[in-house]
Protein backbone atom coordinates (compact mmCIF):
# COMPACT_ATOMS: atom_id res chain seq x y z
CA UNK A 1 0.00 0.00 0.00
CA UNK A 2 1.46 3.36 -0.93
CA UNK A 3 2.14 6.01 1.71
CA UNK A 4 -0.70 8.23 0.60
CA UNK A 5 -3.28 5.47 1.13
CA UNK A 6 -1.76 4.51 4.47
CA UNK A 7 -1.88 8.13 5.62
CA UNK A 8 -5.40 8.70 4.32
CA UNK A 9 -6.62 5.53 6.05
CA UNK A 10 -5.08 6.66 9.36
CA UNK A 11 -6.48 10.19 9.04
CA UNK A 12 -9.91 8.65 8.44
CA UNK A 13 -9.71 6.17 11.34
CA UNK A 14 -8.57 8.94 13.72
CA UNK A 15 -11.42 11.27 12.73
CA UNK A 16 -9.29 13.86 10.96
CA UNK A 17 -11.10 13.50 7.62
CA UNK A 18 -14.45 14.23 9.31
CA UNK A 19 -13.12 16.75 11.84
CA UNK A 20 -15.36 19.60 12.97
CA UNK A 21 -12.33 21.91 13.01
CA UNK A 22 -12.61 24.22 9.97
CA UNK A 23 -8.83 24.61 9.67
CA UNK A 24 -8.32 20.86 9.71
CA UNK A 25 -10.99 20.58 7.04
CA UNK A 26 -9.12 23.15 4.94
CA UNK A 27 -6.03 20.96 5.23
CA UNK A 28 -8.02 17.86 4.24
CA UNK A 29 -9.37 19.76 1.23
CA UNK A 30 -5.82 20.81 0.34
CA UNK A 31 -4.74 17.16 0.41
CA UNK A 32 -7.68 16.13 -1.76
CA UNK A 33 -6.93 18.87 -4.27
CA UNK A 34 -3.23 17.98 -4.44
CA UNK A 35 -3.12 14.18 -4.76
CA UNK A 36 0.37 14.12 -6.30
CA UNK A 37 2.06 16.27 -3.67
CA UNK A 38 5.18 14.60 -2.30
CA UNK A 39 6.53 14.98 1.25
CA UNK A 40 9.18 17.54 0.31
CA UNK A 41 6.49 19.81 -1.14
CA UNK A 42 3.78 19.03 1.41
CA UNK A 43 5.81 19.90 4.50
CA UNK A 44 6.68 23.49 3.47
CA UNK A 45 3.07 24.07 2.41
CA UNK A 46 1.86 22.68 5.74
CA UNK A 47 4.26 24.94 7.66
CA UNK A 48 3.23 27.98 5.65
CA UNK A 49 -0.54 27.51 5.51
CA UNK A 50 -1.62 24.91 8.09
CA UNK A 51 0.86 24.98 10.97
CA UNK A 52 -1.98 25.86 13.33
CA UNK A 53 -3.21 22.28 12.68
CA UNK A 54 0.09 20.75 13.83
CA UNK A 55 -1.28 19.40 17.12
CA UNK A 56 -4.24 17.76 15.37
CA UNK A 57 -2.38 16.25 12.41
CA UNK A 58 1.14 15.22 13.39
CA UNK A 59 0.30 12.93 16.34
CA UNK A 60 -1.87 10.94 13.94
CA UNK A 61 0.94 10.67 11.41
CA UNK A 62 3.45 9.48 14.01
CA UNK A 63 1.11 6.61 14.92
CA UNK A 64 1.60 5.21 11.41
CA UNK A 65 4.24 2.53 11.76
CA UNK A 66 5.14 2.50 8.09
CA UNK A 67 8.95 2.89 7.88
CA UNK A 68 8.76 5.29 4.93
CA UNK A 69 6.24 7.52 6.69
CA UNK A 70 8.33 7.53 9.86
CA UNK A 71 11.52 8.24 7.91
CA UNK A 72 9.89 11.13 6.09
CA UNK A 73 8.65 12.68 9.32
CA UNK A 74 12.08 12.46 10.96
CA UNK A 75 14.08 13.72 8.00
CA UNK A 76 11.75 16.63 7.26
CA UNK A 77 11.19 17.76 10.85
CA UNK A 78 12.91 21.03 11.71
CA UNK A 79 14.42 20.70 15.20
CA UNK A 80 14.71 24.49 15.39
CA UNK A 81 10.93 24.69 15.59
CA UNK A 82 9.78 23.88 19.15
CA UNK A 83 6.80 21.74 18.11
CA UNK A 84 8.87 19.74 15.66
CA UNK A 85 11.71 19.33 18.15
CA UNK A 86 9.20 18.00 20.69
CA UNK A 87 7.80 15.68 18.02
CA UNK A 88 11.27 14.20 17.42
CA UNK A 89 11.76 13.80 21.17
CA UNK A 90 8.44 11.96 21.47
CA UNK A 91 9.31 9.74 18.51
CA UNK A 92 12.61 8.86 20.21
CA UNK A 93 10.66 7.77 23.30
CA UNK A 94 8.32 5.60 21.24
CA UNK A 95 10.67 4.02 18.70
CA UNK A 96 11.67 0.39 19.10
CA UNK A 97 15.27 0.32 17.81
CA UNK A 98 15.10 -3.42 17.15
CA UNK A 99 11.86 -3.27 15.17
CA UNK A 100 12.35 0.07 13.42
CA UNK A 101 16.05 0.44 12.87
CA UNK A 102 15.68 2.99 10.08
CA UNK A 103 13.71 5.43 12.23
CA UNK A 104 16.05 4.83 15.19
CA UNK A 105 19.08 5.57 13.01
CA UNK A 106 17.53 8.72 11.55
CA UNK A 107 16.63 9.93 15.02
CA UNK A 108 20.18 9.18 16.22
CA UNK A 109 21.54 11.27 13.35
CA UNK A 110 19.61 14.36 14.44
CA UNK A 111 21.58 17.05 16.23
CA UNK A 112 19.10 17.00 19.10
CA UNK A 113 20.91 15.91 22.25
CA UNK A 114 17.66 15.11 24.08
CA UNK A 115 16.73 12.69 21.29
CA UNK A 116 20.18 11.09 21.49
CA UNK A 117 19.97 10.81 25.29
CA UNK A 118 16.56 9.16 25.05
CA UNK A 119 17.88 6.66 22.51
CA UNK A 120 20.95 5.94 24.67
CA UNK A 121 18.59 4.63 27.35
CA UNK A 122 17.23 2.03 24.95
CA UNK A 123 18.69 -1.29 23.94
CA UNK A 124 20.19 -0.36 20.59
CA UNK A 125 21.87 -2.68 18.08
CA UNK A 126 25.63 -2.00 17.98
CA UNK A 127 25.52 -0.67 14.43
CA UNK A 128 23.06 2.02 15.59
CA UNK A 129 24.87 2.96 18.79
CA UNK A 130 27.77 4.41 16.80
CA UNK A 131 25.44 7.12 15.49
CA UNK A 132 24.68 8.28 19.02
CA UNK A 133 28.31 9.23 19.56
CA UNK A 134 28.44 11.58 16.59
CA UNK A 135 27.73 15.25 17.19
Amino acid sequence: MDQRRVIWKKLKSEGIIDSDNPRVQEFVTFLRENPDLCWKDLVPAFRKDFYDCFDAITPVLTKIKDPMVQASIVTLADPKKPKERKLLEEMAKEVDPEQDQVTAKLLALTKNQKVKNTLKQKSMPAHLKVHLKKK
